[in-house]
Formats: C-alpha cells, sequence, structure tokens
C-alpha cells in the first residue's frame, strides 16, 4: 500500500509517460498518516451460560436471561435490530463416563450506537446472573471518511518528498 502511494507521489511529482522512465534507479518514498479520534460506536459480545441436567430448565434459564439482557440492551438506547443472538450450544458436561449435566451457551452481540451511557450499560451487564465472557470493542461510523482523509494525507506527504528528492 505505502508502495503505491510512493508510486503515485512520484509519477505525480515528476510527469512523464512509461516509455520516458529510466530503467534504474527509481526514487521510492513512504509516508504516513494518522489521526486520533474517539470511538463513537462499541459493539458487546457475551455469553450466558447455564448448566442443569434438565434440558428445558436449561433453556428456559436461557431464554429468561435473554430477554433480561435484550431489555437491559434497550433501556440503554440499543436498538433491537442492533441486538443479535448468534448461536446457540449444547454440550454434556461429563465426569468419566456419566453426563453430570448440560451447559447451555447463547452468544449475545449488540452493537451501541450512543456511548454515552457506556460505563452504566457495561457495569448493569456485568452484575446480570449467568454472564460471562463479555468483550467489547470499539469503532467509528465515519470509518470509510476517516480512512479517505488518511490516504489523502499521506499521499500529500509522499508527494512533497519526492518533490524534494526529484
Amino acid at each position: 500500500f505505502a508502495t503505491a502511494l510512493a508510486v503515485a507521489a512520484m509519477l505525480h511529482a515528476a510527469p512523464a509517460h512509461a516509455a520516458d522512465l529510466p530503467a534504474y534507479p527509481f526514487i521510492h518514498v513512504t509516508a504516513a498518516a494518522d489521526l486520533h479520534v474517539m470511538p463513537d460506536t462499541g459493539e458487546i459480545d457475551f455469553e450466558i451460560v447455564t448448566t442443569d441436567a434438565d434440558l428445558e430448565a436449561a433453556w428456559k434459564l436461557v431464554h429468561e436471561r435473554l430477554t433480561a439482557s435484550r431489555a437491559l440492551l434497550a433501556e440503554h438506547g440499543v436498538k433491537v435490530e442492533d441486538i443479535s443472538v448468534q448461536d446457540v450450544l449444547r454440550r454434556p458436561l461429563k465426569e468419566g463416563e456419566r453426563v453430570t449435566a448440560i451447559e447451555t451457551r447463547a452468544s449475545v452481540h449488540a452493537t451501541v450506537r450512543d456511548l454515552n451511557g457506556w460505563t452504566a450499560l457495561i457495569q448493569s451487564l456485568m452484575g446480570l446472573p449467568n454472564v460471562e465472557s463479555l468483550a467489547v470493542a470499539f469503532s467509528r461510523s465515519d470509518a470509510d471518511k476517516i480512512e479517505a482523509e488518511l490516504v489523502s494525507q499521506a499521499l500529500g506527504a509522499a508527494r512533497v518528498k519526492a518533490q524534494n528528492i526529484a
């Protein structure tokens, strides 16, 4: 990617047709750009886990916890379409050859588009029973625009370097 930027900058600094370029040496430049911005979108992944030998009781508890977590997320402004249950897994827990319980896991993913209540939301989720494996990630809703600006800045810096060398 940086090489492409450098070549593009070099060609802009000294316009020429392909036939006019010397065999070698070429001038290679690199450039970078960075921008520090606060995230405006958060993502939360967590699992609701229960262990019970009775499959119906386990599923009922997981369903209750899913309902409670959806209500909590909605209370903090997360829209229904931004909440998904990604998969449900059931597996036997054994002691030797004997099955002692069935572990039921439901993976939940939520996209939080307003981070103003982030801390309260995370604290509330952590307080829910049967919630495990909480993971979060942050991003920007305008990431494409930011990336385009960074590429533009890097091209500009590479162009200046190439012109100085030329």
